[in-house]
Parts: C-alpha cells; structure tokens; sequence
C-alpha cells in the first residue's frame, strides 16, 4: 500500500479480503487453544503491520476501538451463530450434528455467559453484542 497509506483503509482491506481467508471454515474446526492462539497472533500481525508497533504490544485496544473482534472471539462467535441455526434446519444432518455437537456448545454458552434460552431466542444482533459485552473484559 505504500508509504502514504491511510490506516483504516487499510483496516477495511484486511478484514474484507483477508479474515475470510483466515477464517474460512472455522465453523467446523475443533481446535486447540494453542491453534487459536497461532490464528490469533496472525490476525494481531495485520494489525501491528498497519499501524507500524511492535510484537509485544497488544492491539487488542485498538481492535476494539475499530470495532473488530480478535480471532479468539470470532471463532467461537461464529460456531455459536452457526449452532442456533442447526435444530431449526430441515436437513438431517444438521440436526444430528447439533445433537452431537451440544457439548461443545454448551462450554461455550457457559465460557461466554449466555443461557441456552437467549442463543436460541435472542436476534443474531443481540448474540453479536452479548460477545462486544465479554470484549473488554480481554483488554
């Protein structure tokens, strides 16, 4: 981008073009917490790249002074988006994995202080926020 680059132009390139890349699937995958921690770190490198600091400065203001989630938040955010659509689908599968996935999701309804309740009644708005209200407790 240049030296005359403006930082949050930059900002929306990253996460346009390359959080999808970073995330695809993510939905899915059963990861450690080193792993998300190796996705994490790659996601703060953008924005330490962006903004010209150092590796051991947290961007985790930053992040949400821009009002964008850390990967360690999206993550979860999206299995737990994708999980309240699943007993409601009418295709087979789905429904089987929402049965076979319950516990994994219930960790994270726990981890995340929702009830089962809201996740299933609540808009994906309000799931979204319930996640912007758990942030700062990160910085």
């Amino acid at each position: 981008m240049g030296r005359k680059r403006q930082e949050i132009t930059a900002l929306h390139l990253i996460q346009t073009y390359c959080l999808p890349s970073l995330t695809y699937g993510c939905k899915i995958w059963s990861m450690k917490s080193h792993d998300v921690k190796r996705v994490d770190v790659a996601w703060n490198n953008a924005f330490r790249k962006i903004i010209n600091s150092h590796w051991y400065e947290s961007v985790k203001p930053l992040q949400f002074y821009c009002g964008c989630f850390p990967v360690s938040i999206i993550l979860p955010m999206r299995k737990l988006l994708l999980w309240r659509k699943m007993p409601c689908s009418e295709n087979v599968v789905f429904c089987l994995l929402a049965k076979y996935c319950k516990d994994s999701i219930f960790a994270l309804v726990a981890k995340y202080h929702f009830s089962t309740h809201d996740v299933f009644t609540s808009s994906v708005t309000c799931v979204k926020q319930r996640f912007w209200d758990y942030f700062p407790d990160l910085l």
